[in-house]
């Protein structure tokens, strides 16, 4: 175990246990040897749409981080582990990313780990909320519009959105 400061984060990862999410990160000096710092960690998980469905930042000391071993190899490493329980992560659409932010002594740190298995819509509910939307979206116009031999009336015009696997496939003015 190294006594420098760390330059940068190593083996950040978030994988599923059961109901929660296991979340763990390691640090690393210079000569990309383990080592510890007090500091404040955050986490952002997004869903595949780029919306936030967790955010958490806290405080940790150098005595939070712990000594593990590598199953396959037998090796020793150092890192801060928690779990993040699945109910306090809000619904969201696909596989999730996560964001960790480690800051300490000035000096920020910055990683990505994607994948992350979260909470999903399905998709009647994606359907209601992308309903709801619409319904918020839609402005009154009641116009005829007539052109021999057609008569068409508008009543109103919103943004429309529809899932496909998920995803906002279609946006855009629906004349009704």
């Amino acid at each position: 175990m190294s006594a420098n400061q760390p330059v940068y984060i190593s083996q950040f990862w978030v994988v599923e246990d059961g109901d929660t999410l296991q979340v763990r990160f390691s640090l690393l000096d210079t000569n990309r040897a383990y080592t510890k710092a007090s500091g404040t960690v955050s986490i952002n998980i997004l869903d595949s749409r780029q919306v936030s469905v967790y955010e958490n930042s806290f405080k940790i000391t150098e005595s939070s981080f712990e000594k593990y071993q590598f199953v396959l190899t037998g090796n020793e490493f150092t890192a801060y582990l928690w779990n993040i329980p699945k109910s306090s992560i809000e619904k969201g659409v696909g596989f999730g990313s996560a964001k960790l932010t480690f800051s300490s002594g000035g000096s920020i740190w910055e990683t990505d780990f994607d994948l992350v298995i979260i909470p999903t819509y399905t998709q009647e509910e994606l359907d209601e909320q992308y309903e709801r939307e619409y319904q918020r979206s839609i402005n009154e116009i009641n116009e005829t519009i007539t052109t021999t031999p057609f008569e068409i009336t508008v009543v109103s015009v919103g943004s429309f959105k529809y899932s496909f696997w998920g995803e906002a496939r279609a946006q855009g003015p629906l004349c009704l």
